[in-house]
């Protein structure tokens, strides 16, 4: 029996049977890595197998989420010219502490 899975048998499962497999292979892994520490475990070769596993389910998981439509467009980033402009209108909105003093003064 083959005990690696293939991207292709991995791409025809849903994102939720891959989330749920995923994590189910992530708990054998935090368990076997705890068996390889104390020793009781002496497999390491199923180990190195079982995380390349849990990589090709998160690559072939984050390829399903990119793929996914986006359903809010994002909003578009200040430029620089943009966010100086901003707040240059701040600053003039707002009576600096020397232009307090003058009219104090006067």
């Amino acid at each position: 029996m083959k005990s690696t899975l293939d991207i292709t048998e991995l791409a025809k499962m849903s994102a939720a049977e891959l989330t749920r497999e995923l994590k189910q292979k992530r708990t054998e892994a935090a368990k076997m890595r705890l068996g390889l520490t104390i020793q009781k475990e002496k497999n390491h070769a199923a180990y190195r197998l079982l995380r390349r596993d849990i990589a090709r389910m998160c690559m072939v998981l984050g390829s399903m989420v990119t793929a996914a439509p986006v359903t809010e467009p994002k909003k578009p980033r200040k430029t620089s010219s943009q966010s100086a402009e901003t707040s240059v209108k701040r600053m003039s909105s707002q009576p600096s502490a020397s232009r307090l003093r003058a009219k104090k003064s006067s």
